[in-house]
């Protein structure tokens, strides 16, 4: 993946069930499906949630910087954003019809 130019390198998070009893409950491993879901805004919300952000700070509200709402494009005074977004879904690698469990994953 490209943003500006630059190769985006995050990690790939699998979700955690807190089950430590199993610890490759969430390894991928050969047969398995990838499903991944790439979502996009515009530059306009971006805006928004970066002003967002650095309103409420990692230091708690203000965090150094002087309270203020965010850019936003409704105009009756309330806070928020409207926005619509594009979203495209893929999988990788091979179809598995069952579960390491032998379960049914229902995906085919």
């Amino acid at each position: 993946m490209v943003n500006n130019g630059l190769v985006n390198q995050r990690p790939l998070l699998l979700p955690n069930e807190d089950d430590d009893k199993d610890p490759t409950d969430h390894k991928v491993v050969p047969g398995d499906t990838i499903y991944v879901e790439m979502q996009s805004i515009d530059h306009n919300i971006f805006t928004y949630y970066s002003a967002l952000l650095q309103i409420s700070g990692d230091g708690g509200p203000g965090a150094g910087v002087t309270p203020s709402n965010p850019p936003s494009n409704i105009d009756n005074g309330a806070l928020g954003y409207f926005s619509a977004h594009t979203s495209q879904k893929k999988s990788i690698g091979d179809s598995v019809d069952q579960d390491r469990d032998g379960t049914d994953k229902g995906y085919s």
